[in-house]
């Protein structure tokens, strides 16, 4: 994490994410989520604005069994980004271990249909 803003009344954290290994087209949404999820958190519990994310990959790759889907799935026009709502008060690290899963609700969340894709081992 990197505290950036310093000049501005509320200052920003950043969050930056090293992956070893990544399967792109299954294992990136899931890291990309969850990372944003926990800056979010992370920036709530400091009193902090949530500022961006930075991802570097060592090993990024597609397997070979998924490359019709990634096709698929690189056709499609993406939809406006959602946003996530908290419902409980997040003021300090103790508050998130209280949280469950029904206290996220994403807003303005559109999809398209699923792609299923075998995982590869």
């Amino acid at each position: 994490f990197k505290v950036t803003d310093h000049d501005k009344p509320i200052k920003t954290l950043n969050c930056k994410l090293t992956l070893r290994s990544n399967d792109m087209f299954l294992g990136s949404p899931f890291n990309i989520l969850n990372t944003a999820v926990l800056t979010i958190l992370m920036s709530k519990a400091c009193g902090l604005n949530p500022g961006r994310i930075a991802i570097s990959i060592t090993d990024a790759h597609i397997y070979v069994n998924h490359l019709e889907m990634v096709k698929e799935q690189l056709s499609r026009t993406p939809f406006k980004f959602p946003s996530l709502r908290i419902d409980k008060k997040v003021d300090c690290w103790e508050d998130m271990l209280d949280l469950t899963i029904d206290d996220f609700k994403l807003q303005n969340y559109d999809s398209w249909p699923i792609i299923k894709a075998p995982m590869a081992v």
